[in-house]
């Protein structure tokens, strides 16, 4: 049975009552940023795709970002999924598209009963699936916070799970999101706590529309994400902190099989390496802002790239079957080069075969370096 015999879903532009141009949309021209890549001997055909579609020199086609308002009586469905639903209809952009594959577990998230809470103030829409993902939350939802305290200073109460206040270990990756808000002046009273066991009607809910269009991010709110962060004191970035940043990944998804080689070679050609899950919100944004060489495995640590200089290098490590162009297009944003490194698997991950631990060869790392002209 498909979603739409369930219950009708439609895009932000069709249920907004109000709306308003906040960055005007235009043609943008990037080039190639690829210096290097191996991955035609590990996976030929998705290399293929690669170098034909993605790797390559392109025209942008940017969307305009807007603010829209909802209707009176929008409601925001409690749980984990902040589902929205206004006019009869499920906000599209807030459906995760797992639940697009399951209508009757959707059906049932929005039938439970919940205690509902009335909102008069005017709030933002920002809580969304992936929340809890730091590439979701730093990549595409913080953006669009920043975008309206830019246009907007102090207007809205923006909607975030309740968690974001009531977090208490500091490693957790909600702190962050925490400590990012704090970054760009919001405080914590301005948020509106979103509990999952409740549900919400608003009289002023407003939402922004995306701000990536045609796989890149708007680069004019790239460009407010940088001007706009707040350092402590200041301060401006440490310029005797090391420019060669090697960024360690914690768990077991993704996993580099032979990381003790790799973090070897990595110290002998002048790399400091970092866990960026333990640094702060300020620190990661200092450390990217220094960094003019960064090696990682491919994944959310490398969202940080939004604060790099321009013209970053990045070596990029990951299996062969993952694929991304998430990452790439923030290199693309700061002008920069990049080698993209792949590998075998070395023990599969069934749930998820691009989780898999996997193997890179000293040599290909000796590799990307020549090519983006850092092996010395």
């Amino acid at each position: 049975m498909s979603l739409s015999a369930i219950v009708e879903t439609r895009p932000l532009t069709e249920l907004s009552v109000v709306s308003e141009t906040l960055i005007d949309g235009h043609s943008w021209h990037v080039d190639n940023a690829t210096a290097y890549t191996n991955i035609t001997a590990w996976n030929p055909e998705f290399a293929c795709h690669l170098l034909r579609d993605i790797y390559v020199a392109r025209t942008c086609e940017l969307a305009v970002v807007r603010l829209s308002r909802f209707d009176k009586d929008t409601i925001l469905y409690g749980g984990e999924e902040f589902l929205v639903a206004s006019g009869g209809s499920l906000l599209r952009e807030q459906v995760a598209p797992y639940l697009c594959e399951e209508p009757d577990r959707l059906q049932r998230l929005i039938a439970e009963w919940r205690p509902t809470i009335r909102v008069h103030e005017e709030c933002m829409l920002v809580a969304r699936y992936g929340i809890y993902t730091w590439g979701h939350w730093l990549g595409e939802l913080l953006p669009r916070l920043v975008v309206a305290e830019a246009r907007f200073p102090g207007r809205f109460r923006y909607g975030l799970p309740s968690l974001v206040l009531t977090e208490a270990n500091p490693q957790s990756p909600i702190s962050r999101i925490r400590e990012s808000l704090l970054s760009y002046g919001i405080g914590m009273n301005r948020v509106l706590a979103l509990h999952p066991a409740m549900n919400y009607r608003f009289d002023r809910l407003h939402a922004i529309s995306s701000v990536w269009s045609d796989h890149i991010m708007h680069p004019a709110v790239a460009a407010l994400m940088r001007s706009r962060v707040i350092q402590p004191g200041g301060a401006q970035p440490a310029t005797d902190r090391p420019r060669r940043v090697g960024l360690l990944r914690a768990g077991p998804d993704r996993a580099l099989a032979n990381m003790d080689e790799v973090n070897s070679l990595l110290h002998a050609h002048g790399f400091a390496l970092h866990l960026v899950g333990d640094m702060t919100f300020n620190d990661q944004v200092q450390l990217f802002q220094s960094a003019s060489l960064i090696f990682a495995i491919l994944g959310s640590d490398l969202t940080g790239l939004i604060y790099a200089p321009e013209g970053i290098r990045v070596i990029s490590v990951a299996p062969a079957v993952f694929g991304d162009r998430f990452f790439y297009a923030l290199i693309l944003d700061r002008k920069g080069r990049y080698a993209d490194l792949r590998g075998p698997i070395e023990k599969l991950n069934p749930a998820a075969e691009h989780r898999s631990s996997f193997h890179i060869e000293s040599s290909e790392i000796i590799a990307a370096l020549e090519a983006l002209g850092a092996d010395a």
